[in-house]
């Protein structure tokens, strides 16, 4: 009985269940823009830095459409005014992801602190950690501004 109280209690909490959904989709993006990051960085040797403005792109385009139907049901559409602020919202996480790259990668935090770490291993480990970062900050920032339901 206790289990099945709990579960009510879950469903009612919208913002738990927003965000789980959202690390769901978020999960999806991620999954598309650190396949597209490797790809571009780890076999045809793409700058990092720029690798990571069209995997960052990928995974924004999935992120959206995903997040407008699934995660907040955004009944109305406005969709240049809807997609405008997700975009905004999502460039400055991509600069957030990409300061978080330079200290990591470019400033030596991560080679420092691993060694022996080669070279795609740092790439890859900064990027995750970026990733996580930036999803916190894009969830809120999108619930408030984009998806709230005083705006449909």
């Amino acid at each position: 009985m206790k289990l099945k109280h709990r579960f009510v209690q879950l469903s009612k909490n919208d913002f738990l269940i927003q965000f789980l959904k959202y690390s769901v989709v978020g999960g999806i993006a991620a999954g598309v823009d650190i396949s597209l990051f490797y790809t571009l960085t780890g076999m045809l040797s793409v700058n990092h830095l720029l690798s990571n403005i069209g995997s960052f792109t990928a995974g924004l385009l999935v992120n959206y459409f995903l997040s407008r139907e699934w995660v907040f049901g955004q009944q109305q559409h406005h969709m240049s005014r809807d997609f405008t602020l997700f975009a905004i919202i999502g460039v400055l996480g991509l600069l957030l992801s990409n300061l978080i790259l330079f200290v990591l990668i470019d400033c030596g935090l991560l080679q420092g602190l691993f060694p022996f770490a080669g070279s795609n291993v740092i790439k890859v480990a900064a990027k995750l950690t970026s990733v996580f970062i930036v999803l916190f900050w894009n969830f809120i920032a999108r619930r408030k501004i984009v998806f709230h339901p005083a705006r449909s």
